[in-house]
């Protein structure tokens, strides 16, 4: 059925005893053509249009015994959202008509006026609307078709939209010949499923819950005779198990982004069990550059006095307290029990997956400690980028003068631009006194709360 076709003027209408009349008074309102009804009246409101329609076919289907009748009952308007015209909503006011059955013998002695090609039964909305939500539906999500429709002048909510995809029909696929198969996370480490896709469309072609092989056969033994050819799948043993017993004929492909990263774990796998020794080169390599470049550096171009010029290359190690210090030795030695649990069960022939569900581990940390051959520390931190970095130039000139007092150089950075606080100011002035001075005298240290000066 075509958009409506606004096409002009039309006088006043008014309905009387079940009929419309033409009052004479020349109105702003405008005809609609819509094709299957009579344009009774439209009217531009500040919502949107309003328009009033009467179907044109003269007979009714009753909808149990499908006879067709003329004698009309009453009637009675539907109220139908239709699609919008420009940026305006447009409502229906259908005038449907309630028929009698002709056939005595039937039970419905009155019906109403079925009008199914443009909108279905108790409907509210015409079915191109419908269409309309479902095409935002699939193309987006639920919110963010919601919020869509509302720019377009045809608002509703996201539970609407699900329910009409819900309600969807899927276009029956074609015979399956190349097909994929991969595992996908329902929640990550803890629930998966399995998804089958259809390469020659590209398009999903369902979803199951679980990636063991009893899962992925009861879903293939339909398929054995449908000619599928080529499967496409990860290492997972539990997949060619599966795919082997069912479909025998199928050539089964490993895809390249599996291939990747098989290769990519392969050689983490390399690296954590050689870890000691790539850290060992490492270090004797840069150990030798160094020498070398200690050697080519004039001794005239050494500086006379230390300059710092970056926050950075500080580096600051502020000792923890007793309790942080507990807890980290309490850490380690739990990551370390671990890690000797897990070899020791590895010696006793136990596999990846049985260590991590006996001792009630990720899978990646299982994997990564069933290939270490020595127990790994944790990296320290990396010192990241301050915004203090481009103001150390003044300050370490202010410090080089003899000013010590931390508020008083965040003062002088603040004039200048600095938007932090005084405490990474006087973090800053910790770390470099304590590198050029001696303890403080007196059991007296800096007091980073207030910034205060350095006594003793």
């Amino acid at each position: 059925m075509d958009l409506p076709r606004f096409s002009g003027s039309s006088a006043g209408l008014v309905k009387k005893e079940g009929k419309w009349h033409n009052t004479g008074v020349a109105t702003t309102r405008w005809t609609v053509t819509v094709n299957g009804f009579e344009t009774v009246n439209a009217d531009e409101q500040d919502q949107g249009w309003e328009i009033t329609l009467t179907p044109n076919g003269a007979t009714g289907v009753c909808p149990v015994c499908e006879q067709p009748s003329r004698k009309i009952h009453s009637n009675y308007v539907r109220k139908i959202r239709d699609l919008p015209a420009g940026d305006r909503s447009v409502q229906l006011m259908i005038c449907a008509r309630k028929f009698k059955c002709v056939n005595p013998a039937c039970v419905r002695k009155i019906f109403c006026e079925r009008l199914t090609n443009f909108v279905v039964v108790r409907g509210q909305r015409s079915n191109r609307l419908t269409g309309l939500y479902r095409a935002i539906g699939f193309a987006t999500s639920a919110q963010a078709g919601s919020r869509l429709t509302a720019q377009i002048k045809a608002a509703t909510s996201a539970d609407t939209l699900i329910r009409i995809l819900r309600a969807t029909t899927l276009i029956p696929t074609k015979a399956l010949s190349v097909i994929g198969v991969d595992d996908w996370a329902l929640k990550k480490g803890q629930r998966y499923g399995t998804v089958i896709v259809d390469h020659e469309s590209g398009r999903p072609v369902d979803v199951i819950e679980g990636r063991t092989s009893s899962v992925l056969t009861d879903w293939l033994k339909p398929h054995t005779e449908s000619g599928i050819k080529v499967v496409t799948r990860d290492r997972s043993t539990e997949y060619t198990r599966a795919i082997t017993e069912n479909l025998p004929q199928a050539v089964q492909v490993a895809d390249r982004w599996h291939l990747l990263q098989n290769m990519r774990e392969a050689m983490q796998r390399l690296l954590t069990r050689q870890r000691a020794d790539v850290e060992q080169a490492f270090k004797a390599t840069a150990i030798a550059t160094t020498a070398q470049s200690a050697t080519s550096i004039d001794a005239a171009s050494m500086p006379t006095s230390l300059a710092i010029p970056a926050l950075a290359v500080l580096n600051p190690r502020f000792s923890r307290g007793a309790s942080e210090r507990a807890g980290s030795l309490s850490s380690r030695v739990r990551r370390q029990q671990r890690y000797e649990q897990v070899r020791a069960l590895k010696a006793n022939g136990g596999t990846i997956s049985q260590i991590a569900r006996l001792m009630d581990l990720s899978h990646v940390t299982a994997r990564k400690y069933f290939y270490a051959e020595e127990f790994q520390e944790r990296k320290p931190n990396r010192r990241v980028k301050s915004f203090l970095d481009a103001f150390v130039p003044h300050l370490q000139k202010r410090f080089d003068a003899g000013c010590r007092n931390a508020s008083q150089l965040w003062r002088e950075v603040r004039d200048l631009g600095f938007t932090g606080s005084t405490k990474q100011v006087s973090r800053w002035v910790y770390c470099l006194y304590m590198r050029l001075k001696p303890p403080p005298l007196g059991g007296q240290d800096f007091n980073l709360s207030t910034g205060g000066a350095f006594k003793g």
